[in-house]
């Protein structure tokens, strides 16, 4: 009686996912010249096949895509202040080539996963720590507020119209 035994490695495919994207992270430029280690605004991800991570500015300004890294460094004289996003690419052009088992470079299909920027500020009494200004969970209270204003400005502007029809 012979056996065989036959090996496969499998590779689970899947899309990019944030890890871990803290709404909070204190930056102490001064203690970051103390011990020399510098400040940064960390952001982990996870992703198969390995995705690609790019910070942004507010002003959709490139800040990093080297060495493919977690984090941005933080630089005084950068003016700090600020939203930075932390963008995740996925090339799925590889998972449609497995699916098809063809290659097919006219395609360039990219995911994106933005996570909602850190929201940052120089602190005015010189201290030099960068602090969050609005938390994820501010966010959302402010944009649930701005809706309902919303809403409630439609409304008034309807009946308006109502009345106005009623009398002329």
């Amino acid at each position: 009686d012979v056996s065989k035994v036959g090996r496969k490695k499998l590779h689970v495919l899947f899309n990019p996912r944030f890890v871990t994207c803290n709404d909070k992270q204190h930056i102490d430029l001064k203690k970051s010249e103390e011990t020399s280690v510098k400040p940064q605004i960390d952001c982990t991800y996870s992703g198969n096949p390995r995705p690609q991570i790019e910070w942004q500015k507010a002003n959709h300004e490139k800040l990093i895509d080297q060495y493919n890294k977690d984090s941005i460094n933080i630089v005084e004289e950068t003016l700090p202040s600020g939203v930075y996003k932390s963008i995740v690419k996925f090339n799925r052009q590889k998972l449609d080539d497995i699916q098809n088992g063809m290659a097919d470079g006219d395609k360039s299909y990219f995911q994106k996963l933005v996570a909602d920027g850190f929201v940052v500020k120089l602190n005015s009494n010189l201290t030099k720590v960068i602090t969050v200004v609005i938390t994820e969970e501010e966010k959302i209270q402010l944009g649930d507020a701005a809706s309902q204003a919303q809403h409630s400005w439609m409304t008034f502007l309807v009946l308006l119209i109502v009345v106005f029809h009623l009398f002329v």
